[in-house]
């Protein structure tokens, strides 16, 4: 016989500092750093900083001792996060441009490697294969299976 415990209703809303209330749609929000180059950075972007007197809450408001205590700024503030918003249709373009410009960077490292390969093989008949790691073979040869594997290739090698 053991103790049970029940978590009610009150028990399972846990504070979430960061939480935002009354999001509106359509919108995206972020948490920014309030440095003022990360500020200026993301306003580029087309982030706007979230003023206290539209509907969005934080979890967190003036009662909460986070904050100085005469603070002039009417953007919602966390800390040393201030609260940010832009479309949704801004930031899923931006996710996108993001997306094409790694796949971008990703091929050009590709093609770069493959050019220096052709490079060091100097007009020779190199084969090139890039490793990928097969997660459905966990075990590898033991070694009596490597040594007979490589006695056998340099028996064929010689030609017997």
């Amino acid at each position: 016989m053991g103790i049970e415990v029940t978590l009610d209703e009150a028990d399972k809303r846990r504070l979430d500092p960061l939480e935002v209330r009354n999001k509106q749609p359509g919108k995206h929000y972020r948490w920014l750093r309030k440095s003022e180059l990360n500020i200026a950075k993301k306003k580029y972007l087309g982030y706007d900083l979230v003023d206290n007197s539209g509907p969005e809450q934080a979890t967190l408001d003036s009662s909460t001792r986070m904050k100085k205590g005469t603070d002039v700024d009417t953007t919602i503030q966390v800390g040393d996060l201030v609260l940010g918003v832009m479309s949704e249709e801004r930031h899923q373009q931006l996710r996108k441009e993001n997306q094409d410009k790694i796949k971008h960077r990703t091929h050009g490292v590709e093609i770069a490697y493959r050019n220096a390969q052709r490079q060091a093989a100097r007009g020779e008949d190199v084969g090139f294969v890039e490793h990928r790691d097969n997660r459905s073979m966990s075990e590898g040869m033991t070694e009596q299976e490597y040594e007979e594997r490589e006695s056998y290739l340099e028996r064929k090698r010689k030609g017997r």
